[in-house]
């Protein structure tokens, strides 16, 4: 994204979600991602509700209309990265054991999702270098009591 565009990027984030609440998206399980390629993540991945689809939607309409990008054709995953693979073919078969006793062990989790970050990433030899550019939250954010 060229620097010029990221001002009227933010703005019209911020305005895309103008209607937008907070809502939960529960955790469903710890996979190797990103699903059918070659492993290269550790992720804790969570069910893709209708809110979080809704939020896909308007980020992609925004990146469509700001950036002329194109919106992706399929699904996003919501998840979390939790360690990178620097070998995918040393991934053992007691690896893949360990992580479905995680999945076994961990009860009932939902995150809220309050707000959403706009990230730089710049590729280096020794791996990508995340840096937050803007943090936008949800303007009716309010607390969920009912957490589980």
């Amino acid at each position: 994204v060229e620097e010029e565009h990221i001002p009227r990027l933010i703005d019209s984030l911020r305005k895309s979600v103008l209607k937008m609440k907070l809502f939960t998206i529960p955790f469903e399980k710890i996979i190797f991602g990103p699903p059918n390629r070659e492993p290269r993540m550790v992720w804790a991945q969570f069910a893709g509700t209708d809110e979080y689809k809704s939020m896909v939607h308007a980020v992609g309409r925004v990146a469509k209309d700001v950036l002329e990008a194109r919106h992706p054709k399929k699904d996003m995953i919501p998840h979390v990265t939790l360690a990178r693979v620097k070998n995918p073919c040393a991934i053992s078969r007691k690896d893949v054991e360990r992580i479905n006793e995680l999945n076994s062990a961990i009860g009932e989790i939902s995150v809220d999702v309050s707000s959403f970050e706009l990230m730089e990433s710049k590729l280096t030899p020794q791996g990508p270098v995340y840096t937050v550019v803007q943090n936008i939250e949800v303007p009716n954010s309010k607390q969920i009591s009912n957490h589980k």
